[in-house]
C-alpha cells in the first residue's frame, strides 16, 4: 500500500456558538519554527527561527523535535528570545508508524555538520559557517553555529557523552578482519513543514505538515490506516 498524507489531528477545536463582542485584546502571538532542539528555560537565537523577524513575547516556538514552547522574553538587542518550559501534553510529533516503501528523494533540509573538537568555548572558530558543529574537549558539550553575527552566535546543545564506566578486563586479541565497503548515504530524516492548504506532494514517511490556513490542521505522511 502506497504512502499518502493522513490528517492526524488539528491544533484548533470545533467552532463554538458566537458570543458577545468583547473588548479589544492584546495582539496575539505567531508560530515560529526552530531548526534546533530547544531546551526548557533557554535562550534561542532569532537566526534559528523561521520566520525570524518581529519576534515578540507570546509567540509560540515549535522545535525540531516537535515540542512547543512559549516565548517569555526578548532581549533588548533583538537577537535572542527566552522560552519557558515545554507546553505539557502538546506536541506536533505523532507516534512512530510502520516502515513503508522508500520514497523519492526530497529537497535538502537544514542540517548540522560536525567539524571536529576544540579545547573549550573560547576556541570555537569565528569563521565557522551556520550549521557547523564542534565538541569542546573540556566539558564534552556540542556547540552549533546558529548566527554569523551578534553575541549569541553559538548554541550549546549540551553534553554529548555519558558518565565514565568501570574499566573492563583485557580481552584476547582477535583476528584482523577485512575492510568492508563504504555504505550508501542514508536518506535525510523527516521534518516539520508549514503551508497554506492541505499537502499534495509526496514526502518522507513520518514527515509532519501543518496547514496554517485551515485551523492549524496537522498531517503526517505515511500509510493509510
Amino acid at each position: 500500500m502506497a504512502n499518502t498524507w493522513n490528517q492526524v489531528g488539528t491544533l484548533m477545536g470545533p467552532q463554538g456558538p458566537r458570543g458577545a463582542t468583547g473588548a479589544t485584546g492584546a495582539k496575539g502571538g505567531s508560530v515560529r519554527v526552530a531548526n534546533i532542539d530547544v531546551r526548557s528555560n533557554s535562550d534561542v537565537a532569532f537566526s534559528a527561527l523561521k520566520p525570524a523577524d518581529g519576534v515578540q513575547v507570546g509567540d509560540v516556538v515549535i522545535d525540531a523535535n516537535g515540542d512547543v514552547y512559549a516565548i517569555a522574553a526578548v532581549d533588548s538587542a533583538g537577537r535572542t528570545a527566552h522560552v519557558g518550559e515545554a507546553v505539557e501534553g502538546v506536541s506536533v510529533k505523532g507516534p512512530q508508524g510502520p516502515k513503508g516503501d522508500a520514497g523519492e528523494k526530497g529537497a535538502d533540509g537544514t542540517s548540522i555538520t560536525v567539524k571536529g573538537a576544540v579545547a573549550d568555548k573560547t576556541a570555537l572558530p569565528a569563521d565557522a559557517a551556520v550549521g557547523d558543529t564542534y565538541v569542546t574537549s573540556d566539558n564534552g558539550h556540542m556547540w552549533v553555529k546558529t548566527s554569523m553575527s551578534g553575541d549569541a552566535q553559538w548554541t550549546d546543545l549540551g553534553e554529548m557523552k555519558g558518565p565514565k564506566g568501570d574499566r573492563g578486563e583485557k580481552g584476547a586479541t582477535g583476528d584482523r578482519g577485512e575492510r568492508g565497503a563504504t555504505g550508501a548515504q542514508g536518506p535525510a530524516g523527516p521534518g516539520i513543514t508549514f503551508g497554506q492548504g492541505a499537502p499534495t506532494s509526496a514526502s518522507q514517511e513520518g514527515a509532519v505538515y501543518i496547514d496554517t490556513a485551515d485551523g492549524f490542521k496537522v498531517y503526517q505522511y505515511g500509510r493509510t490506516a
